[in-house]
């Protein structure tokens, strides 16, 4: 499902600036290729799992790249 980012929370703010800007250049050369991992939130939104180890970094590079969307996939749990 595609999303505006806003509506895409992190579950914490733990991603550092060299991985958000690893995650830039993925998201810059290939796109989103795979969806990010989130769970329910709010009727209207939703937040990555704590375990996902780029997730947050994810969203806060897409943000800064003035993404206007992401594609997601709600889940009960996070799979690696």
């Amino acid at each position: 499902m595609v999303v505006k980012i806003e509506q895409v929370l992190q579950q914490n703010d733990f991603y550092s600036r060299r991985d958000v800007r690893k995650m830039k250049e993925v998201l810059e050369r290939q796109g989103q290729i795979e969806p990010l991992q989130v769970r329910p939130y709010t009727p209207i939104s939703f937040i990555t799992f704590e375990e996902d180890t780029y997730g947050a970094a994810l969203v806060q590079a897409a943000k800064e790249l003035n993404w206007p969307t992401l594609l997601i996939v709600e889940m009960k749990r996070y799979r690696s």
